[in-house]
């Protein structure tokens, strides 16, 4: 699927995982394939250029809120 030669991926080279095998999300909240990649947008929307901790960051703050009784319970309400 992603031709790589190698176990490294070298900058600006990108991964493609298929989000149809993807069974669980240890954040502890259910996404559907389609609020998957609406994540990864908002994700790359808020940190593009950010290191990847800072990308992890907004999508926990995203994840967390969506637990939290303080916000909606939905990825998009969010």
């Amino acid at each position: 699927m992603n031709s790589l030669k190698s176990d490294s991926i070298r900058v600006g080279q990108r991964l493609a995982v298929p989000l149809e095998l993807v069974k669980y999300y240890p954040a502890g909240v259910q996404l559907s394939v389609p609020e998957v990649e609406w994540l990864a947008q908002m994700i790359h929307a808020e940190a593009r250029g950010e290191p990847y901790i800072g990308q992890v960051a907004v999508g926990a703050v995203i994840i967390n809120r969506m637990l939290s009784p303080q916000f909606p319970n939905t990825l998009r309400g969010v």
